[in-house]
């Protein structure tokens, strides 16, 4: 048990872009960061584009598209909206969602700053650190920095590329990090960008997983494998033909198997999907809720994680898949997160009724969090 230097309750202010109900992987770390920070006694109110109607202490403050829009086809898009994408994603610094941190930081004018003891900032996108940058600046207010994406080294964003537009955000990313009090990510990767950008150490403060569901029923006779989750919309390296193929080598050697498909898919991906002459024995879901998609996980004889090849950070999909306790299997990435991951590591060991599972400890899981949580607020204060 980590001793608690500081009384309690504190006052926290935990600002996100992405926080229930929208659903993407960014809410569900700031969820479990809320979870967590509550768990230590702490008040926390939170700031993000839309209200869960269970949580009393959240304020929203406006964004045009809160929810990411899979719908729309880029392929029938007017040169005018895809000119003033492009205007967008190369003027705003460090990304577009800069304008919803000034609309934080205009609401913020309204509130009692001194009544909070510190702020988190959770990112992506990064621009939220600026709320966070502004804050310990000017009101001197103890900041915690978190970050579940690398900013600079592996961008997902396609104009950070671009020498002189990286060379502009690094400086950007210098000033504001060096006002952090404290920084927090996913993983040790991030961890090391992060202090070279602050100067600071970085602590990992790993994800975790909460069951809230139950399987849902389905065909014993068939071996279900599911993926859940987006590809080209959460990173562009990651392909949907790659999870096809990986479809057509099981099915050879398992023709009772059958693939199901959760979260937004662009429409190219879609129709992708049903031209695959193995389209008969795929299901797609499109988004469906968190409970429902855990639903589906704890359905699955086995997971598929499909990894980027360009990243080198573990991502959060797994410790998703870790709680369902079922084989997982990875599809691409680097060699050296394939080997840091409990992963099936052939196909005929995939369909192996005792094929290999993460360990999976969802107590420690949460205990561990909260513990490196409460470690980064002793040192605060």
């Amino acid at each position: 048990m980590i001793e608690q230097k500081h009384s309690l309750p504190l006052n926290v202010l935990f600002i996100s872009r992405h926080h229930p109900p929208i659903q993407t992987g960014g809410s569900r770390r700031s969820e479990n960061l809320v979870a967590g920070l509550r768990s230590l006694g702490a008040k926390v109110t939170i700031i993000s584009p839309e209200i869960h109607e269970n949580d009393p202490a959240q304020v929203t403050i406006f964004h045009p598209q809160a929810e990411p829009a899979a719908e729309v086809n880029r392929k029938v898009l007017s040169k005018k909206t895809i000119f003033r994408d492009i205007i967008r994603r190369h003027t705003f610094l460090p990304d577009p969602d800069i304008r919803w941190a000034h609309r934080v930081l205009k609401h913020l004018k309204t509130l009692d700053l001194s009544a909070f003891d510190v702020v988190f900032t959770s990112s992506p996108p990064e621009s939220i650190h600026k709320v966070g940058y502004k804050l310990a600046k000017q009101h001197k207010l103890k900041w915690v920095a978190d970050f579940r994406d690398l900013w600079l080294e592996d961008p997902l964003v396609e104009a950070r590329k671009n020498p002189i537009r990286k060379w502009v955000e690094t400086q950007l990313a210098i000033r504001w990090l060096k006002c952090a009090d404290a920084t927090i990510c996913v993983n040790s990767v991030i961890a090391s960008e992060i202090e070279q950008l602050s100067q600071k150490p970085a602590r990992v403060v790993e994800p975790h997983a909460v069951l809230k569901a139950a399987p849902k029923a389905l065909d014993p006779s068939i071996f279900h494998v599911g993926h859940t989750g987006s590809f080209n919309l959460s990173d562009p390296n990651r392909k949907i033909e790659d999870l096809l193929e990986f479809l057509s080598r099981l099915v050879d050697l398992c023709p009772q198997s059958h693939l199901h498909v959760a979260g937004r898919l662009l429409p190219e991906e879609i129709e992708t999907v049903k031209a695959s002459p193995l389209s008969n024995k795929i299901t797609v879901y499109g988004l469906l809720s968190p409970t429902e998609t855990q639903s589906l996980q704890l359905s699955m004889s086995a997971l598929i994680l499909v990894l980027s090849p360009q990243s080198r950070a573990i991502p959060g999909k797994y410790y998703e898949y870790m709680a369902c306790n079922k084989p997982i299997y990875g599809i691409g990435g680097q060699p050296e997160i394939q080997q840091k991951l409990n992963l099936v590591p052939t196909l005929k060991d995939l369909l192996d009724s005792n094929a290999m599972r993460p360990d999976t400890d969802l107590e420690a899981g949460v205990k561990k969090m909260r513990e490196s949580l409460q470690k980064t607020l002793n040192e605060l204060f």
